[in-house]
C-alpha cells in the first residue's frame, strides 16, 4: 500500500500494523485477561453507582473500553454469531 502523495515522489510505504497469531490471542492467558478486565469493570460500575460519581467522572468507561477490546481480540465481534460459538461470556 502507498500512501498518497501530492508530490513528485511517492510516500514510503506505510508500516504494516502489528499482529497477534491467532492462537495468541484467544489464549487461556488472554481469555482470563478479558474477563478479569471485565469483572474489574462491573465492579468498578457498581463502586461508583454507590459513591454516586456520575458515569462520564469514573474510570468505569476506561475499564469498559479495555474489557471491550480484550473481548474483540480474544473472541471477535460480538455481533457476529459464529464468535459467540467461541465462548464469548454472556453480560
Amino acid at each position: 500500500m502507498t500512501a498518497i502523495s501530492t508530490h513528485r515522489y511517492p510516500c514510503q510505504e506505510a508500516p504494516t500494523p502489528w499482529q497477534v497469531p491467532l492462537e495468541i490471542a484467544s489464549s487461556p492467558r488472554m481469555r482470563r485477561y478479558a474477563g478479569a478486565i471485565r469483572a474489574a469493570a462491573v465492579a468498578c460500575r457498581a463502586m461508583e453507582e454507590e459513591r454516586g460519581i456520575p458515569v462520564e467522572d469514573g474510570v468505569t468507561g476506561l475499564l469498559e473500553y479495555l474489557a471491550a477490546a480484550a473481548e474483540f481480540e480474544v473472541y471477535g465481534p460480538a455481533d457476529v454469531p459464529e464468535h459467540t460459538e467461541r465462548g464469548r461470556p454472556e453480560r
